[in-house]
């Protein structure tokens, strides 16, 4: 007859290294959630920063045009069918400006293209990385001589 706890020799170790396999898979998905959900994180702040610096372009460029004559304003925005960037004081730079540094970094600029002689299409751009992936944002609206309507 066979005694009871021979024949279970090395069960203890079979169930120990299935444990071990079981918590491995339960804390690498653990581990790969958490790193999906900070990517996540981090790309939705800074598209989220890229929104507000992409609409205050904009809105920059719509007060530019407010506080200038047409004429003044068309010819201000005139060269930026490439790539301008507008400061709070509404000085017009013939580049595109970054906000932030590193991993932070979101790099905006808009495009004045004229429609005729009364509209003019604003098309404003913000690009950021997250992870060797390129991001863009874009926003765009037709600026109009108003005044003269």
């Amino acid at each position: 007859m066979i005694k009871p706890f021979e024949s279970e020799k090395g069960v203890g170790l079979v169930e120990v290294i299935f444990s071990l396999a079981i918590a491995i898979v339960i804390v690498t998905s653990l581990v790969s959630l958490s790193l999906f959900t900070l990517r996540t994180s981090i790309q939705n702040k800074l598209m989220m920063r890229a929104s507000d610096l992409v609409n205050q372009q904009i809105e920059l460029v719509r007060a530019k045009r407010d506080s200038n004559s047409w004429s003044d304003f068309t010819d201000s925005v005139g060269s930026c069918a490439v790539k301008c960037s507008i400061d709070t004081s509404l000085n017009v730079t013939l580049d595109s400006a970054v906000s932030g540094a590193g991993a932070d970094a979101i790099t905006y600029y808009f495009t004045a293209v004229a429609e005729g002689e009364q509209i003019v299409k604003i098309n404003a751009v913000g690009t950021w990385s997250v992870g060797g992936q390129a991001k863009t944002v874009h926003n765009y609206t037709e600026l109009s001589d108003w005044r003269s309507l």
